[in-house]
């Protein structure tokens, strides 16, 4: 696995990629979007990342986050706009 920067208009992102063999080529699969990039952020990620046993540790993270994620959508209200005041 590794991290990978992307721009799209103005803003940088940063991506987790995993890459793989198929047969003899050597392909790459987006794991998960990591929000915009920031240095100090992008260090710390990719420190980080050097530590992680491969996939197995990554799979624990991805499923921590989409349990977070799926935490706050539960909990936030969607936004409503009142036109009748």
């Amino acid at each position: 696995m590794y991290l990978v920067i992307n721009t799209l208009g103005k803003y940088r992102y940063i991506r987790m990629l995993h890459n793989y063999r198929d047969g003899k080529r050597c392909k790459h699969k987006p794991i998960m979007q990591m929000g915009r990039y920031e240095k100090q952020r992008f260090r710390r990620l990719k420190k980080e990342l050097k530590d992680w046993k491969p996939m197995d540790r990554a799979d624990t993270i991805i499923k921590e986050m989409q349990r977070d994620v799926a935490n706050v959508k539960k909990h936030a209200s969607p936004f409503k706009i009142n036109y009748h005041r």
